[in-house]
């Protein structure tokens, strides 16, 4: 379902990604981890291609994710440290834009901010940094995309939420 070959991405003087050769397979997971600034993210970016690779091809799900961007980003949900949200909806409504965006029954959203363990009624704008970040991965979940890219998602998840998450 994804193939990386050769992936390279520098940023004027500091090299990221250097030569990373992928396979997952449909039905897969990997994790990666390393110390921070080595990559991480940066790799996560550039699947979700939120970031042009400086070199090396990208596949997903048969498409080349630097040409057929648009198409890739209909199969990839991309959940990371970036907390940019909403502040003036609410974690229903917004899982619910998320989920009618994706053409996904409105149920859906319910189902994800139950797995995290959110409340459905609380304000974006006084969720906790934390919060935040669950409120990320449930929108990710509540896309019904076939690709999960998880970025520190799990953290603060106690080990219920993370298991029910990984079922």
């Amino acid at each position: 379902m994804i193939t990386i070959t050769g992936l390279t991405m520098t940023f004027e003087h500091r090299t990221a990604l250097a030569g990373v050769d992928l396979s997952i397979e449909r039905g897969g997971s990997v994790a990666v981890s390393g110390p921070d600034r080595e990559g991480r993210t940066t790799l996560m970016q550039v699947v979700a291609t939120l970031i042009r690779p400086t070199s090396g091809t990208i596949v997903i799900g048969g498409l080349d994710a630097v040409t057929e961007v648009y198409r890739v980003r209909r199969l990839v949900a991309y959940a990371g440290p970036t907390r940019i949200l909403p502040n003036r909806l609410r974690v229903d409504e917004y899982l619910r834009f998320v989920s009618g965006a994706r053409h996904q029954p409105s149920a859906t959203a319910d189902i994800a901010a139950d797995l995290v363990g959110l409340n459905r009624n609380a304000p974006i704008e006084a969720l906790a940094d934390e919060v935040r970040g669950r409120l990320t991965l449930a929108a990710a979940l509540a896309s019904g995309a076939a690709i999960l890219l998880l970025d520190q998602s799990f953290d603060g998840l106690d080990a219920a939420a993370r298991d029910r998450v990984c079922e």
